[in-house]
């Protein structure tokens, strides 16, 4: 820890850096919390959009469809399910 502490207070560019990620970490620790709370509130379908919300691969591949169909590069459904 002390030493994490000297790093960053030598050079101010991993300070932001770390700052940064430490801001991250207690967001995602929180948002964790949070989660662990209202579990026994949640429906099947809430939970099945948090574990897609949660998956980065899955969430890649639809930020990736998502731009390509801004730039209009649409299939047809019919061809899809061919």
């Amino acid at each position: 820890m002390l030493l994490c502490l000297y790093m960053t207070i030598k050079s101010p560019i991993k300070q932001k850096t770390f700052g940064a990620e430490l801001k991250t970490f207690e967001e995602a620790r929180n948002a964790v919390i949070k989660l662990k709370t209202l579990q026994p509130l949640l429906s099947p379908a809430d939970e099945e959009t948090l574990s897609i919300l949660m998956d980065k691969h899955l969430m890649d591949h639809l930020a990736q469809s998502l731009d390509e169909a801004v730039r209009g590069k649409l299939e047809p459904l019919n061809k899809i399910l061919k």
